[in-house]
Formats: C-alpha cells, structure tokens, sequence
C-alpha cells in the first residue's frame, strides 16, 4: 500500500518508501535490497563532491536547500565517519559503491523534507508503475501530527495473490489514517481508521490488507546495517535521523 516514504538519505531512501504505493506487494527479498543500496550509492555520488567540513576523521556535508534525486531538502546533513584523508578522497574522485563506503565507521544522516516535497516523491513513484497495475490511483495524503492521512481509489483486484477481490470490481474511494511504528529493523504501518466507500473497513478485512502490507521496510535485509534511529511527523513534513553503513 504505501511501500515507498521512511527512506533517509536513510529517509530519502524511506521517504520513497512508506507513503506511496508499491509496484508489487512485500515480502521484502533481495530485490528491495537491492534497489535501496543502488539508490543509496546514486544519492552519495550526487553530493560527494559538494563543499566538506571536516573534523578529524569525519567529512560532514551540509545539505541545506540542496535538492537531491529531484527532491529538495529543508535542512540536514550528512557525515562521513570513520574515513581516512585517503579513502574519501578516492570517493570525492567518483568511486562511491558500498565497497568503498564500508571502509569507514559508517554514514550518519538527519534531515527534515517539507510535505509538498515528500508529495511529490509519492507523484513520481506512482508514475513510475503502469497505469493498468496501479493499486492506488489517484492518491493524496495530508500530513498531521503522528500520522498521515490518505485518500484516493483502490482496486483491490491488481493485490498480488487477489485476497480482497470480492470487496470491489474496480477502481473504489478509500480513506484511511496510518501511523507508522518502528520495531526493532521494521517499520510497520498502523491503520488508526479505515473506510472502504465512506462505510468502516471489516476487522478481518483490514488485518488481511495489514498482513499484506507489514513491515514496508526492514533494515535487516540490506548486506550492511543501517538503523533509523528518530524521526517526527507534522503538517510541515518528516524529519529524521539515521545511520547507514554502519560497523
């Protein structure tokens, strides 16, 4: 359902991940994995070379009003850790992959992304999925203290595995309000309400449609550790922190 938000740099990875809707349903595999360090080595490479602040053997890059992969970033930074005066001029020279990034004691990330900017993510992800297999189409959401709220139409008959067919023969408005909740290298997605054509969504319903949906993430599943370590909603948007290629 909303596979793609809490990505950043960690979260700019999660911001495509948690509130848009997936091109297929979870289980999380290799693929995921997969495609999170591609984008996470992508991200690195477009602001490697950007002005550095360093403290012994940390590089700190202030992202401020700097806009990546086409999304702008209110304020936050990145910081290199661990890296020897050798080793990150080689990635300043283009060889950023997780090979090189694991060189160091790890990459901590914090940064806050405005809603209209975490909007527009969830827009390009949803154009990246053909139309006749989108699940979600059109969706919006609004964001609130703690939680998100989302509506838009649903077709449950393009669910993978087709569990909830029989609650519509096409495209049907939906509403909900979700709260995503960490636990451990998960991140969960909590429904607070549902509603299927302005009538409450089933118990049983809603736990097959969680079942389907739970964890959108799970760190777990990369080939290094990385862990989301705060983050807070609000009207404004999302702020976090994290840390990726961690020892």
């Amino acid at each position: 359902m909303f596979n793609r938000c809490l990505k950043g740099l960690s979260y700019l990875f999660l911001v495509a991940m948690a509130f848009a809707a997936p091109a297929q349903a979870l289980p999380l595999g290799e693929g995921e994995a997969q495609h999170f360090t591609r984008e996470a080595e992508k991200i690195f490479r477009e602001i490697i070379l950007s002005e550095v602040e360093q403290t012994g053997s940390d590089y700190r890059i202030d992202l401020t009003g700097k806009t990546i992969r086409k999304t702008p970033v209110q304020s936050g930074s990145v910081t290199f850790k661990g890296f020897s005066d050798a080793q990150f001029s080689v990635m300043r020279g283009g060889a950023v992959d997780t090979a090189k990034l694991l060189e160091g004691d790890g990459v901590e990330v914090e940064a806050t992304i405005a809603a209209d900017a975490i909007k527009g993510v969830i827009e390009r992800e949803i154009a990246r999925v053909s139309k006749e297999n989108r699940i979600f189409d059109p969706l919006t959401l609004s964001f609130q203290n703690g939680q998100v709220r989302v509506t838009g139409q649903i077709d449950f008959r393009k669910i993978p595995g087709n569990v909830l067919s029989f609650l519509s023969t096409g495209p049907t408005p939906f509403s909900a309000v979700v709260k995503p909740e960490q636990n451990g290298s998960r991140i969960d997605l909590k429904v607070i309400d549902a509603k299927i054509n302005d009538q409450p969504m089933a118990d049983d319903s809603l736990q097959q449609i969680l079942t389907w949906l739970n964890p959108v993430w799970d760190f777990s599943i990369l080939p290094f550790r990385a862990n989301l370590e705060s983050y807070s909603i609000s009207p404004a948007g999302v702020s976090f922190s994290g840390t990726i290629y961690d020892k």
